[in-house]
């Protein structure tokens, strides 16, 4: 995923459940613990900031960066990234990301 393909939104925020409507939760990167919400297209992730600065430099560069404290839209209180990646591509991505993550806490047999 390059920069170009990221970015973080200016319109109007979304700061409530009725506000996010019209958008669908993903049903497999939905975590209650997530720390920010990233929007493809109109489905969004609650995922972990952690998880992608680990994997994604362009991420980990882009939560980096100091945010304004009022004004920015939030899902659920976590800040809303909107991306320009199809939901399957965005998919495919988690999925590899998280998969990874998992084999590395396993314990090796």
């Amino acid at each position: 995923m390059d920069s170009e393909a990221i970015r973080t939104t200016r319109k109007r925020a979304r700061t409530s459940d009725s506000d996010s409507s019209d958008f669908t939760k993903s049903p497999d990167f939905w975590f209650p613990d997530g720390s920010v919400v990233i929007q493809a297209h109109t489905t969004q992730f609650r995922v972990h900031m952690s998880i992608l600065s680990l994997h994604s430099t362009v991420f980990r560069d882009m939560f980096e960066i100091p945010q304004p404290e009022n004004g920015e839209p939030s899902v659920e209180g976590c800040p809303l990234v909107q991306v320009s990646d199809s939901v399957q591509d965005f998919t495919v991505m988690l999925s590899a990301m998280y998969k990874l993550v998992l084999l590395l806490l396993l314990p090796s047999r």
